[in-house]
């Protein structure tokens, strides 16, 4: 009855969150909504192969972002729900003005597909097709199937969580502590916000917390049908990211090979029961990639497209290389575990701007981040002083009794184990990437119960009694109080961002929303503040970059180039297919400008190098944060000394790249 309970009240918070979060305000619903509507639109799956990737292509879509203030919200964190919204007259009248579309609306000449046809796995959007076709033939409401395809996500968080109860349970939890973990997953207010909109890592969250509790299963009680169901298991999960189903599949199948080693199974069973657990996820997969295959910008290439500090950093041999990888990996720390946009948006935070919850006042706010924190790293180091305890204990176990057996034990924490692979292949993927992959604490959500044991359970056990229960007791009322508080002010945030009355602007908010990425050829990107460039007084300086109107969410009318202030002029609208990418958003594609500082225009030494961007819903120009400091060199043979300086410094070489 407890857990019915739990999970009876995750799920109501849930759906408050799917009716009162206005349409597509949470990040890339818009761009997965789009691919569920234009399957249920076309009446058929969508393959990659057919078109080029687009946004807003299904016209449900594109309709639903126009009439409910869609782009005026997003970036804006101004920005309201219109009037009326939540009321049936306000449902009613959006329902009057949709669109119809035929199901030949995708036929033509390299017609335009969804974004990420060729960059996820079909399965979820199949489901979320059959939810909005359903809901859509019962009450011919578009509103209606939109909400409809939301609930999906409540109803895959129910399982997850009963899974969670149950993967805790076979881990040997106490029961309390194990229904004490399955709340504060629950009632988070990550929980609640990501599993109220359309998005697949609520699926993800679902399938991971099923083939979990499928492995610890078998660990106990080996039998066929589990094997098969543990197989489906990982098939369907291998229909999802790529990284969840390595993270988990990879720890999970070394573990049952473990298991069948020391049962001393028959060479026949063994390559039985692997063709169980391989078949259906490779079968799946091969489907899968035949769906997305072709797709013009797949997610492996576009991957790629972010390395470019790396390759960078690379071409100028390898201590240049472990420079950039050593900045990098500090980089990725504090942004998952030290306070970060990713260890924010994971502890609380909502919209695509990012909302902080805010508990009661700015001080009470500030002091549960930093406990938050401090938590965190303590718990951290604590873990990690349990997990070296441990590789001791099981290298005493290795050359005492034998490997077979302490490589069993190793690999039999399935979700400890998945979830310390998982923080691998993202702070990997974060290096590789420049931090463009990995710092968003949503994708976190399908670890929520292994995170929530490191704290309540594993790091507890370094110390003896009658510290280790003290402990424990300690982390599992704190984080129970965060849940629950987090559940309540996360409501009162969500209703004053989308409903209440306009805020003071912050300084952050009276930025404008541009980058500035090359400097004569050279990335200004860095992953630890300010880039210092040095550039040769005897030549002109070229400048590219983009932005965007950061209140309406368009393109901007104009943007000029500030040197210390001087206004020096550049060209605006040059495509830039990367942003309209990257913010899942065709509107953005001419969002790029070009400037161009004149030769000897400068004086040598240091130079602040910014924007000025000319918006659409604001009378004067807003200036960007300093992105990039210009050195420059005295000009006698300074284009001959500024080569040699970037070889001997590591710095990147002049590149063509215009984003």
């Amino acid at each position: 009855m407890a857990l019915l309970g739990i999970v009876a009240i995750s799920v109501a918070l849930a759906m408050i969150w799917v009716v009162r979060v206005p349409f597509f305000q949470s990040p890339d619903e818009s761009a997965h909504a789009d691919y569920a509507f234009a399957i249920v639109s076309a009446e058929r799956p969508v393959l990659a192969r057919e078109g080029r990737p687009a946004t807003d292509v299904d016209p449900q879509t594109a309709y639903l972002e126009t009439v409910t203030g869609f782009r005026e919200m997003r970036y804006n964190a101004n920005g309201r729900a219109p009037v009326g919204y939540g009321t049936a007259a306000y449902f009613a009248r959006v329902d009057r003005g949709a669109p119809r579309p035929r199901a030949t609306f995708l036929m033509g000449n390299q017609p335009r597909l969804p974004y990420v046809v060729g960059s996820y796995a079909p399965l979820y959007y199949v489901m979320e097709a059959l939810v909005i076709g359903v809901a859509q033939t019962a009450t011919h409401s578009l509103s209606f199937s939109y909400f409809a395809a939301r609930a999906l996500n409540v109803a895959t968080l129910a399982i997850s969580l009963f899974l969670t109860y149950g993967i805790a349970r076979e881990l040997r939890v106490g029961r309390w502590l194990a229904l004490a973990a399955t709340a504060i997953a629950g009632w988070l207010p990550l929980t609640s916000w990501v599993s109220s909109y359309v998005q697949p890592d609520n699926l993800a969250f679902a399938l991971v917390s099923f083939t979990l509790y499928l492995s610890l299963r078998l660990r106990r009680l080996p039998n066929f049908a589990d094997t098969i169901m543990l197989g489906i298991a990982l098939g369907l999960l291998s229909a999802t990211k790529l990284q969840y189903l390595a993270a988990v599949g990879i720890p999970v199948l070394a573990a049952q090979c473990a298991q069948m080693h020391r049962r001393r199974e028959p060479m026949g069973a063994r390559l039985t029961s692997l063709a169980i657990l391989f078949g259906p996820a490779l079968a799946i997969g091969a489907i899968c990639a035949w769906v997305t295959a072709s797709g013009g910008e797949l997610s492996n290439s576009r991957i790629a497209s972010y390395a470019g500090g790396l390759h960078d950093a690379a071409r100028h041999g390898i201590s240049s290389a472990a420079g950039y990888v050593g900045a990098m990996l500090q980089w990725a720390f504090y942004v998952i575990f030290g306070g970060g946009i990713g260890f924010k948006t994971y502890w609380g935070a909502i919209s695509w701007t990012a909302t902080p919850i805010l508990f009661g006042n700015e001080a009470a706010t500030e002091f549960i981040d930093r406990v938050l924190l401090i938590g965190t790293l303590v718990t951290l180091t604590l873990v990690t002083m349990r997990a070296w305890s441990s590789i001791h204990r099981l290298v005493l176990v290795g050359r005492r009794r034998s490997w077979a057996t302490a490589i069993e034990i190793a690999l039999a924490d399935t979700p400890f184990n998945s979830y310390a692979f998982f923080n691998l292949i993202m702070i990997v993927l974060f290096i590789y990437t420049g931090g463009e992959i990995g710092r968003q604490g949503r994708y976190w959500l399908p670890f929520l119960l292994p995170a929530t044991l490191c704290a309540i359970a594993y790091a507890p056990r370094v110390l003896r009694r009658p510290g280790r229960p003290a402990l424990s007791a300690l982390m599992t009322g704190g984080l129970l109080l965060y849940a629950i508080g987090g559940a309540f002010f996360g409501l009162k945030t969500l209703e004053a961002r989308f409903y209440g009355p306009a805020l003071r602007p912050s300084a952050a908010d009276l930025e404008a929303f541009a980058r500035i990425d090359l400097v004569d050829g050279r990335p200004t990107f860095t992953p630890l503040g300010l880039t210092t460039l040095r550039v040769a007084a005897d030549a002109p300086i070229s400048v590219e970059g983009w932005a965007l109107d950061s209140r309406s969410g368009v393109v901007a009318r104009n943007v000029t180039l500030l040197v210390d202030g001087r206004r020096i002029h550049s060209t605006y609208g040059f495509a830039r297919p990367d942003i309209a990418a990257r913010q899942h958003d065709d509107g953005f594609l001419r969002c790029g400008f070009r400037g161009t500082i004149g030769a000897n225009s400068l004086a040598p030494g240091r130079h602040d190098l910014s924007l000025l961007v000319i918006e659409r819903s604001r009378p004067l120009g807003v200036r960007s944060a300093v992105p990039v400091r210009l050195e420059i060199l005295p000009a006698t043979g300074a284009a001959s000394r500024l080569r040699a300086e970037g070889e001997h410094n590591g710095e990147p070489k002049p590149r063509r790249d215009a984003g």
